[in-house]
């Protein structure tokens, strides 16, 4: 039970991922550029790419492969918890069969796409130009439209706030303006008050730091002082 939830917790993991991704590559990769510096952009060195390369190198054995990287870390597991990583380790076998099959049925369509590009010509044209016959950037979509569906499967409190700052009126409508913010309802209401009130509490003890050392060596004798009157007691007592 606790793989198959695994399992498709990685499944849901994945789907984000996915969607998240969506997005990105919308707003990096995708429609006319919106700036000179985005119109000559330029892939990165070596250097850059080398380390993406060993980590992309890393996801992929460790699909192909899942067993032998578990079975790296089985002793620090039974050191850990006191069993065994060999169920676990058995049942990720399939996975690697599962994910090389893909991988080849994933190559195969990229060879056979490959042979009917090179048969058919491949037409070009601007990106998400919404059937206009001059597109500017300021008309084209951005990543926030391209993943409106899957902001739709989110709930209520996980999707985006849009507001009206200035909504068009009348026949001939001026500029207007439209503002969205993403709600973040765990760091909001969980880790930024908790944070807070652990600072807020933790000021109150400054009164202990006052920048003199002889206060400071004063705590460490009293520190001192009741750990030698601890142990004294904690051995009278043993013994």
């Amino acid at each position: 039970m606790a793989l198959l939830l695994g399992v498709g917790g990685l499944a849901f993991v994945g789907a984000l991922t996915a969607t998240v991704f969506a997005r990105l590559v919308g707003v990096a990769l995708l429609g006319a550029p919106r700036s000179a510096a985005a119109a000559h952009a330029h892939e990165s060195g070596l250097p850059t790419l080398l380390p993406m390369a060993v980590l992309a190198l890393g996801c992929v054995l460790a699909g192909l492969v899942p067993r032998a990287l578990l079975g790296l870390g089985a002793p620090v597991v039974a050191a850990l918890a006191g069993g065994s990583a060999l169920p676990a380790t058995e049942a990720l076998a399939p996975l690697g069969s599962m994910a090389a099959l893909t991988w080849l049925l994933m190559a195969v369509a990229a060879l056979v796409g490959r042979q009917l590009a090179r048969q058919q010509p491949v037409l070009t044209g601007p990106t998400w130009d919404c059937g206009y016959a001059a597109p500017s950037p300021r008309m084209q979509y951005t990543g926030r439209a391209f993943a409106w569906l899957g902001e739709q499967l989110l709930p209520r409190a996980l999707r985006a706030r849009v507001r009206w700052v200035h909504p068009p009126r009348g026949a001939q409508p001026g500029p207007s303006r439209l503002a969205a913010t993403m709600p973040e309802p765990v760091l909001e209401r969980i880790f930024l008050p908790t944070f807070r009130g652990v600072a807020d509490r933790s000021i109150r003890m400054r009164r202990l730091q006052h920048g003199r050392t002889h206060l400071y060596v004063a705590y460490i004798g009293v520190a001192l002082i009741l750990g030698l009157a601890w142990a004294t007691l904690h051995t009278g007592g043993a013994s």
